[in-house]
């Protein structure tokens, strides 16, 4: 019985056919709807495949009692090597066809390859596809997140009318400044979302006084100004990615929305003066990528409202004032900071 059961293990291997394969490269297994080209060997030994990445080769033959070697189940068991190994080009480089001094089977030599392949890092050899270059290059984050620290400027003409307003339009000429937002990138390169941005100035300034018309008593000592501009909007924003794996950025936004104003000041009794407007800023910067969701980078930007009601509390009663344009509160600024975005 063990006789008989090795003589038929003979008689099956001896009827498969001769298979011989090499591979330098493996990649991800092709799935059954992937579709693997063939090129004939006077086309592909013609052909200029500078672009495609040769990752193995085949031989496959007779054995001598070899059966179902037709070029159609030869050809399939090729597909199947290559389709396991991930490749989806194969270039015959031999085709030996039946003859009658000869084999009766269809015989292959074979270059696996994939096509279209480009190195995009010489220092680890990365190939991948045209194809998957063109999805990588259009892939983007849905979601962006940014966060900005910012130094800023006020661009208000000082008020040289005494020596004290000049003293406190100085102190409230520099101030600092946080935003963040969140954006949803409709297309690639550019999407819409909200955004907040807090920018406060203020200070001390000694050897102050300050005098009240209602009777209450002339105050003396220094003098503390606590002053905040809050901006909500909605906001846009465009990117421009460019150099290697699109590692740099260069970015716009632009946003419109309701800035509001609210300053405390004072020595010992602290006067509340609010008010808002609309609002509109606008920003460009460079970011440089970190890794697939971070980006960290320079911003300079531009802000812009002008209020002309205010509102103004002194402890005792509440008044509103509406200004002339050439009086209206300036809080127009220059800022340049420091950007972080995350994308999801």
């Amino acid at each position: 019985m063990k006789k008989l059961i090795f003589l038929i293990s003979i008689i099956i291997t001896s009827c498969s056919p001769y298979i011989r394969s090499d591979f330098s490269r493996n990649y991800a297994s092709l799935t059954s709807n992937d579709s693997i080209k063939v090129l004939s060997p006077e086309i592909y030994l013609n052909r200029n495949n500078s672009r495609d990445l040769k990752i193995g080769t085949i031989i496959i033959g007779d054995k001598g009692a070899t059966k179902n070697c037709d070029s159609i189940t030869m050809l399939n068991i090729i597909k199947d090597s290559a389709r396991v190994h991930g490749a989806d080009l194969i270039g015959l480089t031999k085709h030996i066809k039946p003859s009658f001094w000869g084999s009766t089977c269809h015989q292959f030599s074979a270059d696996f390859l994939r096509e279209n392949v480009i190195k995009i890092d010489s220092s680890n050899q990365e190939y991948i596809t045209l194809a998957e270059k063109i999805k990588k290059e259009n892939s983007y984050n849905k979601f962006l997140f940014t966060y900005e620290a910012s130094y800023l400027y006020r661009t208000v003409k000082e008020d040289n009318s005494n020596e004290f307003n000049q003293k406190v339009s100085k102190l409230l000429k520099n101030g600092y400044g946080m935003s963040f937002a969140a954006y949803y990138n409709n297309i690639k390169n550019s999407g819409f979302g909200l955004k907040y941005k807090i920018m406060k100035y203020g200070g001390e300034l000694g050897n102050a006084f300050i005098s009240f018309d209602d009777g209450r008593s002339t105050e003396n000592g220094t003098l503390s100004i606590d002053a905040n501009v809050n901006y909500f909007a909605l906001s846009g924003r465009s990117d421009f990615r460019f150099g290697q794996k699109q590692k740099n950025n260069f970015y716009f936004e632009y946003s419109v929305g309701y800035a509001s104003y609210n300053e405390r000041s004072g020595i010992n009794t602290k006067i509340k003066t609010t008010g808002g407007n609309i609002g509109y800023d606008f920003n460009f910067g460079y970011l440089r990528n970190i890794n697939s969701s971070c980006e960290i980078g320079l911003n300079l930007g531009y802000f812009a409202s002008n209020i002309s009601q205010l509102t103004i509390d002194n402890g005792r009663e509440t008044n509103t004032f509406n200004l002339e344009k050439s009086e209206a509160l300036n809080l127009n600024n220059l800022n340049i900071g420091v950007v972080l975005t995350y994308g999801l």
